[in-house]
């Protein structure tokens, strides 16, 4: 699925077709399933990637935190566990405010309103979620403000306050479904007085249950989504994987409303303690955020929680023979110890933490340190899971510079080393895949490559999660050329600015339309038999305000998008048509024609060789600059991947070798060269991407290269391997043509006798085009007694085929007929013609 609706051209190295590969997924009986969970993909993408300033989002990050561990402690200690605490203090009171404790006194019918106001919110969030999901099926976003609406929903109630929605919703079913120690059971807890199954209260409760399924649903996978694609992305939020964060959430969830189905205390508090041990043990074992301090944070959380469940716990099977006032005594006594053990737990936990992942690096770094060249990748380190390559590969993320915002290359090669063992590990696991597409797309700028591996890991049956990061990649990669067409710098465009952006241009063109209609009824007015002054008068005020409206649009949407070639064009179309003002146009269509003709010539040779080299979001690298000088020299210049597809050729090439500018362009390299090198130069280059060697670097060569009509040419050829890493490499050649002397025509043959080419002076002398003779052995051009007057040699003397071959290999061995074997033929009288003349 589309956002921009245009597809994403990444360069020129055949990406389109990847990316149109790419997004028609599986088979088209899936196809009604698959736009389904696009639309889904799409409300998520939609409210997950919103990525405001960094210490914005850092201080809400630490202020989420701050909620969760209060949202669990007030879900841990509760009235009935023992807790010294007075629950009837208004301090206490603040605090325990998301389990809504102070219902029960505002009455019933408070209590039901509350329940469908939250229940009514969630609707209505659900209706713009489908409204989203429509949107991006139609690939048409008319207005902004639902997904607006949504963000900040779910940045409030889905995952801010997530545990007090759940309190909210569940307040409505908390029916003591089992009973509770001295209490009948379906009676709902807040008002006794109510039984559950029987009308109205049914009726609430079965629509508090479902708000709440559906809540959760939406909760667990907006936590999905918060999983990001890119291995070095900054913001403390970002997931390398999210299941931990759902789970995390399903057991915040259960927490939370475990006492609604199980009214006996004891049993609770067991159940405490094992799911915030699980709770505790997700976040320490998995750390799914980028950022190390986030998982610090997350694990003190769950370890102080945990450390409350087990007083409680103690409390609860506590010594029940001893005196009241004992065990009186003895909760007051736990009850200090939690609150003094608080802070302790969590700093205890933050640093297990710390330490559990300082000492994993030290295993990684050790292992991957010293690596002989013939040990196999998956034998380096014995990977668990894909999420412990992921979690090992975060030692790249070492930032260096005066801002900290250069990225430390040996540590982004040790992550890329990592990364490509646990593909070894888990060479059929659809994660593991992602992990390595998103390194070579996001370090190392192959956007080809990723794109081939995200279509392998496509097809290995992925999770969710990495279904959701398929998509993302497929979003991103949109988007950004809409941010090109928008006239934004080619950079990637935020949704709600490429919205923004597409309303503006309607608004535009309806503005635009306005203006011509009310002209032209105008002049509709003006034909008819009878016309009367107001009308008239009054078309004319309709025009003068269509037009000054539509200036006003056009003025203030040219601020915003200055280089959109397509509005400066609409807008001097405007002022030439409807404003009658030729020179204004005249302007605007010269800045329009002046930015054409800019990204023109980027497009086509400077963006196109960046986009060759995946430096999209960096600076050019050394092999663009190379080219950058080639292109303008006086050498044939040709830039071709791995493939030997053509991606390039110089102006001289092109003139040199007969073709018109982007002829060749597409075509592979064979169509340079004469057989037999033609048909095995693929081959060649698949050995040596299958080797994973380097070096290729070749000076001074000399070789044959044909020319569109066929004809060869002597030329000195320099190979270098400019940018890449296996199937992305990028390669230059440079040729030189040979000088060849005046009456001097050129024939050449492989070493088998088979001719292979002739210049264009062979032809001129002998009649023969260069298509008629390749592939014909020499023999056959040969006259019967073949006879060389050889004006340096000792006598006349015959040559037979053999001896002609002999001579050839002669020639063909020195430096100056190259490796094809060539034969001079001159056309004065030092040398006698050896071939027959086509007209006998």
């Amino acid at each position: 699925m589309s956002v921009a609706g245009s597809s994403s051209v990444e360069g020129a190295t055949g990406e389109a077709k990847s990316q149109n590969n790419f997004e028609d997924g599986s088979s088209s009986e899936h196809s009604g399933k698959k736009s389904l969970l696009n639309s889904v993909f799409g409300v998520l993408f939609t409210l997950s990637k919103e990525k405001d300033e960094k210490h914005i989002v850092m201080h809400w990050v630490i202020l989420k935190v701050a909620l969760d561990f209060w949202q669990l402690f007030t879900t841990v200690v509760k009235p009935g566990y023992n807790w010294q605490i007075n629950m009837n203090s208004t301090t206490w009171g603040w605090i325990n405010l998301p389990n809504f404790a102070f219902v029960s006194g505002l009455g019933y019918n408070t209590f039901v309103a509350l329940i469908y106001i939250m229940v009514g919110l969630l609707s209505f969030n659900l209706v713009l979620c489908v409204y989203v999901a429509y949107a991006f099926q139609k690939n048409q976003f008319d207005i902004i403000w639902p997904i607006q609406t949504l963000r900040v929903f779910s940045s409030v109630f889905f995952q801010s306050f997530d545990v007090t929605s759940i309190n909210m919703l569940q307040l409505g079913f908390d029916c003591r479904f089992s009973g509770s120690e001295g209490d009948s059971p379906y009676h709902l807890d807040s008002f006794p007085a109510y039984k559950c199954y029987t009308l109205p209260q049914v009726i609430h409760t079965t629509s508090s249950a479902l708000a709440l399924i559906v809540f959760m649903v939406l909760a667990s996978l907006l936590n999905m989504a918060e999983v990001e694609v890119n291995p070095f992305g900054r913001r403390p939020a970002a997931l390398g994987h999210s299941n931990p964060e759902v789970i995390g959430f399903l057991v915040k969830a259960v927490l939370t409303t475990i006492d609604a189905f199980i009214g006996y205390n004891d049993v609770v508090a067991v159940i405490y303690v094992v799911l915030s041990l699980y709770h505790f043990y997700v976040y320490f074992r998995w750390s799914p955020h980028f950022v190390e301090w986030m998982n610090h944070l997350k694990v003190a959380v769950a370890g102080t929680i945990l450390f409350i469940s087990v007083l409680c716990v103690v409390m609860r099977f506590a010594d029940t023979k001893s005196s009241d006032e004992d065990r009186q005594s003895f909760y007051r006594s736990i009850t200090y110890i939690m609150y003094a053990g608080i802070v302790p737990s969590a700093v205890l936990s933050y640093y297990v933490s710390y330490l559990r992942l300082f000492y994993f690096k030290r295993r990684i770094i050790k292992a991957f340190g010293n690596v002989a060249p013939d040990i196999p990748l998956r034998d380096i380190y014995n990977f668990k899971s894909p999420q412990d390559v992921e979690i090992a590969a975060r030692l790249g993320r070492v930032w260096t510079g005066p801002k900290c915002d250069q990225l430390d290359k040996e540590a982004v090669e040790l992550a890329g080393n990592i990364v490509k063992a646990g593909l070894a590990c888990f060479p059929n696991n659809a994660y593991a895949t992602t992990l390595y597409a998103n390194y070579l797309m996001e370090a190392c700028g192959l956007f080809q490559a990723g794109r081939r591996q995200l279509e392998v890991a496509e097809k290995q049956h992925p999770s969710m999660m990495v279904k959701f990061m398929l998509f993302v990649r497929e979003q991103e990669a949109t988007q950004r050329a809409a941010g090109g067409s928008a006239g934004l710098g080619g950079g990637q465009l935020d949704l709600v600015s490429y919205v923004e952006y597409h309303r503006k241009h309607r608004l535009v063109i309806h503005a635009h339309k306005d203006t011509l209609i009310a002209t032209s009824q105008f002049w509709q007015l003006l034909q008819g038999s009878a016309v009367s002054f107001s009308a008239v008068s009054r078309a004319l005020e309709r025009i003068d305000g269509s037009v000054r409206q539509a200036e006003l649009m056009y003025r203030s949407v040219l601020e915003q998008y200055s280089t959109n070639i397509k509005l400066l064009r609409l807008y001097a179309k405007f002022l030439e048509t409807v404003r009658n003002n030729p020179r204004a146009a005249d302007y605007y269509y010269a800045e329009a024609d002046k930015l054409e003709e800019i990204h023109g010539r980027e497009n086509a040779e400077d963006a196109g060789i960046m986009a060759l080299f995946g430096q999209e979001s960096g600076g050019m690298a050394d092999g663009a600059a190379l080219i950058r000088s080639a292109m303008e020299s006086s050498t044939i210049a040709v830039v071709a991947n791995a493939y030997g597809v053509i991606q390039m050729v110089n102006r001289y090439g092109n003139q040199l070798l007969g073709y018109k500018k982007g002829e060749l362009e597409g075509k592979t390299l064979g169509v340079l060269m004469p057989q037999p090198y033609s048909s095995k130069h693929a081959g060649y280059l698949k050995k040596y991407i299958a080797r994973n060697d380097d070096k290729i670097n070749t000076l001074n060569s000399l070789v044959t290269a044909l020319t569109k009509e066929g004809y060869g040419m002597s030329v000195t050829l320099g190979i270098a391997k400019v940018s890449g890493i296996g199937e992305d490499s990028v390669f230059m050649g440079l040729l030189e043509p040979q000088k060849v002397k005046a009456g001097v025509a050129l024939l050449w043959s492989t070493t088998g006798g088979d001719i292979s080419s002739m210049d264009a002076s062979f032809s001129a002398t002998f009649g023969y085009h260069p298509y008629e003779l390749m592939g014909v052995k020499l023999s056959e051009i040969l006259s019967p007694a073949p006879i060389i007057t050889n004006y340096h040699a000792r006598e006349n003397r015959k040559w037979t085929n053999t001896a002609f071959n002999q001579h050839m290999n002669q020639y063909g061995n020195g430096s100056n007929l190259g490796q094809s074997g060539a034969l001079a033929l001159l056309k004065n009288a030092n040398v006698a013609a050896m071939a027959s003349r086509r007209n006998g």
